[in-house]
């Protein structure tokens, strides 16, 4: 498999302490995506907004 076929996974990080953060609620609106996120090691919430990008 070539090197430009392989993905990329990134994992969110906690802004507060560098912690995982796992998915908790996700709402799909139009061409966005709403995630809510909380950090797996300290329990700090954080809310993204991902966009399709065409």
């Amino acid at each position: 498999m070539a090197d430009s076929q392989h993905k990329q996974v990134r994992t969110m990080r906690c802004p507060k302490c560098g912690g995982r953060l796992r998915t908790k609620k996700t709402q799909p609106k139009g061409t966005t995506t709403k995630r809510r996120r909380v950090c797996v090691q300290c329990g700090y919430r954080v809310s993204t907004v991902e966009r399709e990008m065409i």
